[in-house]
């Protein structure tokens, strides 16, 4: 029995990754076509082409890997083929400039342009090939959740109901039950939801889960963040985990530094265009100020004033003092929205990276007031200043603009706990992607304060 289903686990991820191949190979082998027909016998020497293919692959091999384009069952399609699409235009502009350069000379664009839509066209055949293809293979799973509070758990219950194709829960329980009734409904399950069971009670339900072969889902707490990412250390015989807690280490810090330093610089200079088209279009709306300062909180609680480019009218605090921009929000000029869209609202914060207020990556810095609201209902939100906060962030890649306050934390420490260049470079990279995404940059929901309100209330 156990040898069947080990069986048909590899067959299906065998078939998954038969269709991410052709997906890929069509892709290259369209760009090849492309290349060999229109430039190759002119520019390169024979063997000159294939290393320009070569370099094609990797690039695109990259940015589809660093953007999940394969992640058939568990992304959207539509986010896939629009994830896939921009990484096939950074990939085409990147192989086109590099080009141009080795062959000093523009080289006529057309026919890459028609390269791209030929592969936007593979794109959106195999992502829906493939969609379709995983929930014919994996059938829906059946989730018993073990809740500690309802209402607590209500907002993750509702985030496995977006994807009934994939998840169904079908008994919710209370961790309070016996454990035999909780054993009971595992048996009858195929996978089970935890929703901050802490304590014996969520050991033995691992424990039995473990040894019975039941997939569980977590609700990660503070506790299960910092032990992921702990060292693994051996003290005599004993396994031990190492969490050093120091924040940042000194060479850390130093190339961090150095690094935001590069890229806020580079990005300055090439954002200066853009960020004159914006002075100028704010200015001639409503004749105002172009930039707004406002009061922010960095690395250990250190208050800043953060630039940005004002998208609201005027005086827009005068009289409900600091709040947060709602969905459909009067406030925002007909230019402002443009720019909060677009994410160019944000350019000015490049300054405060060559300050050093901000690192390109980090926490998104919070105004004292909201600091204040949030650390009463979530007592472990002030960790999120350990580090300097961030033009971008972890929150800002993986998470939503309206993606609760107690989420975006858990996203922010991940952050923290694994900080690195790499994971910089790759949040960097992630970023450009979020910017085209139209969830990135809604407006806050309207239950984002009485979520709040709510939860400290139940304290």
């Amino acid at each position: 029995m156990v040898q069947a289903k080990e069986s048909a686990h590899k067959f299906r991820r065998t078939l998954l990754f038969l269709i991410k191949l052709t997906s890929f190979a069509l892709t290259v082998v369209i760009y090849s076509i492309v290349w060999f027909y229109f430039h190759g016998e002119t520019t390169f020497f024979y063997r000159g082409n294939y290393i320009v293919i070569g370099l094609y692959c990797a690039l695109l091999l990259v940015f589809n890997l660093l953007y999940n384009i394969y992640n058939y069952g568990h992304l959207r399609v539509s986010d896939m083929v629009g994830a896939g699409f921009i990484a096939l235009m950074i990939t085409n502009m990147i192989t086109y400039a590099q080009l141009c350069l080795i062959a000093t000379e523009v080289l006529d664009f057309v026919p890459l342009v028609c390269c791209t839509v030929l592969q936007a066209i593979v794109l959106v055949v195999t992502s829906f090939a493939g969609h379709h293809i995983y929930y014919l293979l994996y059938p829906r799973r059946n989730i018993v959740a073990i809740v500690s509070e309802y209402y607590m758990s209500r907002p993750l219950l509702q985030k496995f109901s977006l994807d009934p194709k994939k998840y169904a829960i079908t008994e919710i329980i209370s961790s309070t039950e016996p454990m035999d009734t909780i054993h009971s409904q595992i048996d009858g399950h195929s996978a089970v939801l935890l929703c901050d069971v802490e304590g014996d009670v969520r050991n033995d339900i691992l424990r039995y889960c473990f040894y019975n072969n039941r997939r569980v889902y977590v609700l990660p707490s503070l506790a299960d963040i910092l032990i992921n990412s702990a060292d693994n250390i051996q003290i005599s015989d004993s396994a031990i985990f190492l969490l050093k807690n120091r924040g940042l280490s000194t060479e850390h810090r130093i190339t961090k530094r150095l690094f935001d330093m590069l890229i806020s610089g580079v990005g300055l200079l090439l954002a200066s265009p853009f960020m004159l088209i914006v002075a100028l279009l704010i200015k001639l709306g409503d004749r105002g100020p172009v930039l707004y300062k406002q009061t922010r909180l960095t690395e250990d609680e250190r208050s800043f004033e953060i630039y940005k480019f004002r998208s609201m009218v005027v005086d827009a605090e005068k009289e409900g003092g600091a709040q947060l921009a709602a969905k459909g929000d009067t406030r925002i000029t007909p230019v402002g929205k443009f720019i909060r869209a677009t994410r160019l609202d944000e350019l000015p914060q490049i300054i405060n990276v060559l300050k050093g207020d901000m690192s390109i990556v980090g926490p998104r810095p919070e105004r004292p007031e909201m600091y204040e609201l949030y650390k009463q209902a979530l007592p472990d939100f002030h960790l999120r200043c350990k580090v300097k906060a961030g033009l971008t962030g972890y929150a800002q890649v993986y998470g939503k603009y309206n993606t609760s306050v107690k989420d975006k934390l858990n996203m922010d420490l991940v952050y923290i706990h694994n900080s690195s260049i790499l994971t910089d470079i790759k949040m960097i990279l992630m970023t450009v992607k979020i910017v085209f995404s139209p969830e990135a940059t809604e407006a806050i929901d309207e239950d984002y304060n009485s979520e709040l309100n709510l939860q400290e209330q139940d304290k």
